[in-house]
């Protein structure tokens, strides 16, 4: 089939709504995107009416009502199941911020000659989208199978009494396990998981690619809250120079290509500690805080042992636990929507993350195509034994885990932890002197840098 042909059926199949309050620029818009995807516009919310059903994605301007589009945005998301792109303004970061917390699928600066990124940002969105019902269908599968399976065995008496209860209840009128309910709604579609941000995704294409400082700095300037924050931690006590800097190739300068990729992933990431249900957002900073500082933890144990591991240790902290955000987001969810039949108990919450967040977080990460090196770690990181292989990367995050934790870097209570018993501390071959040389460093980054974060 020759390229023309492709274009014409994708052209077909993918419908786009563009709704954007300025008729000038929605139809700017509707040009920049014409040569592959067909468009319909909207001018006002009152014209939404029987144009949902017809598209496969939304792309929504900031300004196309008095509240930064949100309002809409929630409109839309509570009427249909789409992916909708915003289009943020490039001097206020937080409307992005607070767009991929309502449910945006992702979102898109309005700087520059941002209309030329459009239709391979669309283009992206809806060929994860679509991923990602895949993917959501495959799961819901498996489990149904499990559940069934459970059922019949139960029923024979054959299925371990510690499981009975989990496999009948709802055959007893119980309310079902969290995990029921969330498996529920993902066969509903009800459930979304999360994206990566485009520019961390063209970052990192650049970086493979050995960009120049310059290109790098270009990129970046596109996202208002990423090159700001780059110039502020750059500008910490810890990077500090001999002048302020001001700019963002400066902060790249200064920090070294490989610090900017670590500090581009970290504020990518902590755009994701957002939750609707403010009950939990006490739960979400401090996971926040225990993944950023297992970052900082995996880094200095690299350093401290010269270890050259197949990927960058300090990632490797930074998302070992993503699978605990990401149900905690989903638990909040359905517990606001009624859907878990009351609240849930601190005692359960914590259950239920602990005991599944580890395959949450590798599926996630397998569908952000990160290397087997993420998905082994986001496994076996509380489980050291049963791994195979026992890599070096995962030596290190185990230890830097227990090392936070003990530290009082987590959102359980305080436990006695002694990370020097370990044994990953033992396969390491590091030093009672070695780990108490670790302590000062880490709390030192955490308090100088965490904030400038934020």
């Amino acid at each position: 089939m020759n390229s023309s042909v492709v274009k014409d059926k994708e052209k077909i199949m993918n419908n786009i709504l563009i709704a954007c309050g300025n008729e000038v620029e929605a139809i700017f818009i509707q040009t920049s995107i014409g040569r592959s995807f067909q468009s319909k516009i909207i001018l006002s919310p009152q014209d939404l009416n029987g144009h949902l059903d017809q598209a496969n994605l939304v792309l929504l301007d900031h300004e196309f009502t008095g509240g930064a589009g949100l309002d809409f945005l929630q409109e839309i998301l509570n009427r249909s199941y789409l992916p909708v792109i915003m289009l943020t303004p490039k001097d206020d970061a937080g409307v992005a911020v607070e767009a991929m917390r309502v449910g945006a699928f992702n979102y898109i600066v309005k700087a520059g000659q941002y209309e030329k990124i459009l239709g391979l940002s669309i283009r992206e969105a809806i060929a994860k989208f679509n991923e990602q019902e895949k993917m959501k269908e495959t799961i819901i599968e498996l489990k149904q199978r499990i559940y069934e399976l459970e059922t019949r065995l139960a029923q024979s008496g054959s299925l371990p009494s510690s499981r009975k209860k989990t496999a009948s209840s709802s055959f007893q009128g119980e309310r079902p396990s969290i995990m029921e309910a969330i498996r529920k709604r993902f066969k509903q579609g009800e459930i979304n998981l999360p994206t990566l941000s485009q520019i961390y995704v063209k970052f990192n294409e650049l970086y493979r690619k050995d960009a120049n400082q310059h290109e790098i700095a270009d990129l970046l300037k596109q996202d208002t809250a990423i090159s700001s924050k780059l110039i502020s931690v750059s500008n910490s006590t810890y990077y500090r120079g001999i002048s302020e800097n001001k700019t963002v190739i400066q902060a790249i300068s200064r920090l070294g290509m490989k610090t900017t990729r670590r500090y581009v992933e970290v504020i990518s990431n902590r755009a994701l500690y957002t939750i609707k249900n403010k009950k939990y957002s006490p739960m979400v900073e401090t996971l926040w805080s225990h993944s950023l500082s297992c970052a900082y933890a995996s880094q200095i144990v690299a350093e401290t042992l010269a270890l050259h591991l197949p990927e960058d240790p300090f990632t490797l902290g930074l998302l070992h636990d993503i699978g605990k955000l990401i149900l905690l987001q989903i638990i909040s969810e359905l517990e606001m929507n009624k859907s878990l039949q009351g609240p849930v108990a601190s005692g359960e919450l914590v259950e239920t993350l602990n005991a599944n967040h580890s395959r949450f977080g590798a599926a996630l990460l397998k569908r952000w195509n990160f290397a087997a090196d993420y998905l082994h770690i986001a496994l076996y990181h509380d489980e050291l034994q049963q791994a195979d292989p026992i890599s070096k990367s995962l030596l290190v995050v185990h230890f830097a885990n227990l090392l936070v934790k003990s530290l009082g870097f987590d959102y359980e209570q305080p436990k006695e932890i002694e990370p020097e018993k370990a044994d990953s501390a033992r396969l390491l071959n590091l030093t009672p002197e070695n780990i108490e040389e670790m302590k000062p460093k880490l709390v030192e980054m955490m308090q100088e840098l965490a904030g400038r974060l934020n």
